[in-house]
Formats: C-alpha cells, sequence, structure tokens
C-alpha cells in the first residue's frame, strides 16, 4: 500500500499557481465521507459480492445485537471456549 502511494506522489507535479486540494478518488465527486471510506474498507475486507448478502440483515427491525450476533454467526466470528481451545 505505502509503495503504490509512493508510485502516485512521484507522478504528480506541482502547480505553485493553483490552490491546494484533497480529492478523494473512489467517489466521483472527489468529496470524502466516513460512509465512503466505512463502505471502501467493507468492499476490500469481505469482498463486494459477501458484503450484499449482509444489506438485509441490517436492515432488519431487531436489535441492534442480535444482528451483531447473527452477522458473527454467519461469519463465524464468534468466540466461544471450545473454539479457544481447539484453535
Amino acid at each position: 500500500m505505502a509503495y503504490s502511494f509512493i508510485g502516485e506522489i512521484s507522478q504528480q507535479q506541482l502547480h505553485p499557481q493553483k490552490e491546494d486540494m484533497w480529492i478523494w478518488k473512489h467517489d466521483s465527486s472527489g468529496h470524502y465521507s466516513t460512509k465512503l471510506g466505512y463502505d471502501l474498507i467493507r468492499r476490500e475486507v469481505a469482498g463486494a459480492d459477501q458484503t450484499s448478502d449482509f444489506v438485509e440483515l441490517w436492515k432488519l427491525k431487531i436489535l441492534a445485537m442480535s444482528t451483531v450476533f447473527s452477522w458473527r454467526l454467519i461469519r463465524d466470528r464468534i468466540f466461544i471456549h471450545y473454539r479457544v481451545i481447539k484453535d
């Protein structure tokens, strides 16, 4: 990741006459938001196909702890005593 960043930076040209500005390249508007950053990370970690599988789960009108438990159960992220000993 750092190597690709350095590669991108080294290709940029400085323009002293222009005002500095930040551009978020993962959005067509160039603006960053926490939601866009979170969605990008989620796609990178879980993969786009798996992410779409959980959209309906997060929309359910149930307690947040139930939603999180269901997500952990499906993703095999529940840590119990048996599993800790097994690993």
